[in-house]
C-alpha cells in the first residue's frame, strides 16, 4: 500500500511538472533585439546609372528607393561626388531629383550639395526619381570621355544627418544599382524592406517536455502490459 501511494505521488508530480513546462512561455517571441537602431538601405543596391553612348540631348531617369530598416526614425540625405574619369564631363551633366510631391533639386550635378534632411520612419521607405541629363548644347569635345559618379546616402537618428567622411569613401553607403537597360520604363526590381525576426532563444525546455511526454507514455505502456503495477487500480 505504501509503494502504491508513493508511485501515485510520483506520477502526479510528473504530470504537474510536465504541465508547467508545456504552458510556460519559452524564449523570446518579440522583435529581435539585434536589429540595429539605425539601418539605411537603398534599392538598387550597387549601381544606379550604367549608361553607354550617352549623347548631347540625352537624359536618363532612374528610381531610387531609400529604406529605413532599423528600429528608429531618422533623417537622411544624399551627397554626390566624382569618383573617377573626366572632370570636364562630370561638370557638364545636369541633375534633377523628384519625390512624390515634385521637384526637390534641379541644376548642375557638380553643384549638388545635398537636400534638406528628409525624415523617414522606422521600417518604411521613400522613392525618389533621379534624372541625369547631357545638355544638348554640349560640343564634340566630350566624345570618348567617361566619368564615374558616386551617390552617398547617410542618416542620423535625432539631429540633421552629418556629412559622410570624405577621407574614407569606401566606408560610405553606396546607393543604387543598374537597371536592366537605359529605358526608364523598365525600373529595377525592388524589395519591400525587412522586419524583425522572432523565435525561441533556448530549446532546452522543449527537449525536456519531449522527454517527460515520452517517459509518461512509456510508464502507461508498461502498466498496461502489467510490467509495472498500476497504482490507480483498486485491489
Amino acid at each position: 500500500m505504501f509503494k502504491s501511494n508513493k508511485m501515485k505521488l510520483i506520477l502526479i508530480y510528473s504530470l504537474v511538472l510536465l504541465t508547467i513546462v508545456v504552458l510556460l512561455p519559452i524564449g523570446n517571441t518579440g522583435a529581435d533585439s539585434t536589429t540595429p537602431e539605425i539601418k539605411i538601405d537603398a534599392l538598387p543596391e550597387k549601381v544606379l546609372f550604367d549608361i553607354d553612348n550617352f549623347k548631347p540631348g540625352d537624359w536618363a531617369p532612374r528610381e531610387l528607393t531609400i529604406q529605413n530598416n532599423g528600429n528608429q526614425d531618422f533623417s537622411y540625405n544624399i551627397q554626390t561626388r566624382m569618383k573617377s574619369g573626366s572632370e570636364k564631363l562630370y561638370n557638364q551633366f545636369q541633375l534633377k531629383i523628384e519625390d512624390q510631391s515634385g521637384m526637390v533639386f534641379q541644376g548642375n550635378l557638380k553643384d549638388f550639395k545635398g537636400l534638406d534632411p528628409r525624415p523617414l520612419a522606422a521600417f518604411s521607405e521613400e522613392k525618389l526619381t533621379l534624372t541625369v541629363e547631357f545638355p544638348y548644347i554640349s560640343g564634340n569635345e566630350f566624345q570618348g570621355l567617361n566619368t564615374e559618379v558616386e551617390f552617398v546616402l547617410y542618416a542620423e537618428g535625432k539631429n540633421e544627418p552629418p556629412p559622410p567622411d570624405t577621407e574614407n569613401p569606401d566606408e560610405d553607403e553606396d546607393n543604387g544599382n543598374t537597371p536592366p537597360n537605359n529605358d526608364s520604363n523598365n525600373p529595377p526590381a525592388k524589395d519591400t524592406g525587412s522586419l524583425p525576426q522572432t523565435g525561441e532563444d533556448n530549446p532546452i525546455f522543449i527537449i525536456l517536455s519531449g522527454l517527460f511526454i515520452s517517459m509518461a507514455g512509456l510508464i502507461l505502456l508498461l502498466m498496461k502490459k502489467s510490467i509495472l503495477p498500476n497504482p490507480f487500480k483498486r485491489v
